[in-house]
């Protein structure tokens, strides 16, 4: 009886421990509220990010999640939106559509009327906080102009830039990129800073934003340093803040600005050759607006001029139309693959045990990996040796699919034979001895 007691101690003792480690992993957020996830999208005729929660509400931001901005950030909520900010995970008060400059790290949580909650994040780098604390800058949208295949944005001072793709929009070929010497040019790609090299090609697929500052009033500082396209292709924001130490604007400089002489605007584009997942809504760029959308060879009809939501997978051809210059209809051609990768067993069935042999067998495009008893292996056509497979495969959007099954040892024919033989015995021996014992009775 005592050891009974002394049993049923320690299991109501770990089951008391459990419950107050739930409870108190619970204590931050209400029970009721429930984390969803943002869907981001960027929406070239705001010119902002579209932060959508899955019930249907959104918010917009200057910057994509993640971003480690150089300049001023800002987010825009509508009245339906609760939300709190920290900085460097201290609470401080924000207003809707305030630009944030100061330097630090920056996480909103953001909630809906249905109690889904999500958070937003990014950063504000020591080189933006710097450049805004004058207090003197201002966030401008240019319109282009089509010259000899390039898109030409200018600001009004005279200086300006242009590309091969127009402002917000998606290309599946390299990306021409000219800047002014004068400009104050940084481009990231996915988040991180790299060094550009006026008139060099861009190659990579990617999301790329540039922050592009003009001063009309004083000399540009010299950042030739951080620019310099004989130095490696990519580095951090640390690395950037760094050799940025120049800067910040002298005191004579600043004495000869007045309030809106330095003027920013954003230029961004993506480079996209292989098959996505990434991309749920087409967004038309700056000054286009959506002509025709095929699928398959099919039309469809478009959502709206300003965008197309991609409901289904597949190969998607956009036709763009230019709405304030002479350029020709854009034409962009988006291979949309959001399914687990195409993979299918021979031999066996997920989850259960197979006698050897087992093929697997995947469309091209999708990559193999195969582990037998926890080790990697080399994928086979087919697999023999016994053990515990697990099979993970990802194709070219990095959609995923995963597998397993048991390959069993199989029995020689002979010990089969064998075994059937003994069997038979034994049933004639039954037989016999129930004839036997009927007779006796």
């Amino acid at each position: 009886m005592i050891y009974k007691r002394v049993i049923m101690a320690l299991l109501i003792f770990t089951v008391s421990t459990q419950l107050a480690l739930l409870c108190h992993a619970a204590a931050d957020i209400p029970e009721h509220f429930v984390r969803g996830e943002l869907t981001e999208v960027y929406s070239a005729q705001d010119a902002a990010f579209l932060q959508w929660f899955s019930d249907g509400y959104s918010f917009k931001t200057s910057v994509p999640q993640g971003q480690v901005s150089p300049g001023l950030v800002s987010a825009d909520f509508p009245s339906e939106l609760k939300w709190s900010l920290e900085r460097d995970g201290e609470p401080m008060e924000y207003n809707s559509g305030d630009y944030l400059f100061q330097q630090g790290k920056y996480t909103f949580t953001v909630l809906t009327p249905n109690d889904i909650y999500a958070e937003f994040s990014f950063a504000v780098s020591e080189l933006g906080a710097r450049e805004t604390a004058a207090n003197n800058s201002e966030t401008v949208t240019l319109t282009h102009r089509y010259l000899d295949g390039m898109f030409v944005y200018t600001f009004e001072n005279g200086k300006g830039f242009s590309a091969n793709v127009p402002n917000g929009g998606i290309t599946n070929y390299d990306v021409r990129l000219n800047t002014d010497s004068e400009l104050i040019c940084i481009l990231t790609r996915n988040g991180s800073a790299i060094r550009h090299e006026s008139g060099g090609a861009i190659t990579e697929d990617g999301y790329y934003h540039m922050v592009i500052t003009t001063l009309s009033d004083a000399g540009v500082p010299d950042l030739s340093g951080i620019m310099d396209a004989s130095e490696p292709s990519s580095f951090s924001m640390a690395d950037l803040e760094r050799e940025a130490a120049n800067y910040s604007f002298s005191e004579s400089e600043l004495a000869g600005l007045t309030i809106g002489s330095i003027h920013r605007t954003v230029f961004s584009f993506q480079i996209v050759t292989r098959p996505t997942r990434d991309i749920a809504v087409f967004n038309a760029p700056i000054g286009f607006e959506l002509a025709s959308v095929f699928l398959g060879g099919e039309y469809t009809e478009p959502a709206d001029k300003a965008w197309h939501r991609f409901d289904r997978d597949g190969d998607y051809i956009i036709t763009l139309t230019d709405t304030v210059s002479s350029a020709p209809d854009q034409v962009v051609r988006l291979s949309v693959r959001r399914l687990p990768p195409p993979v299918r067993l021979e031999g066996a069935v997920n989850g259960f045990s197979a006698p050897p042999p087992v093929s697997v067998i995947a469309d091209e495009g999708v990559s193999i990996r195969v582990l037998r008893n926890g080790m990697e292996i080399t994928p086979q056509a087919q697999y023999k040796e016994p053990g515990r497979y697990i099979i993970m495969a990802e194709d070219e959007a990095g959609n995923t699919a995963r597998f397993s099954f048991d390959i069993t040892r199989a029995l020689p024919a002979s010990l089969i034979l064998l075994i059937l033989l003994c069997v038979l015995v034994v049933c004639v021996i039954y037989v016999v001895y129930a004839r036997r014992t009927m007779s006796v009775e």
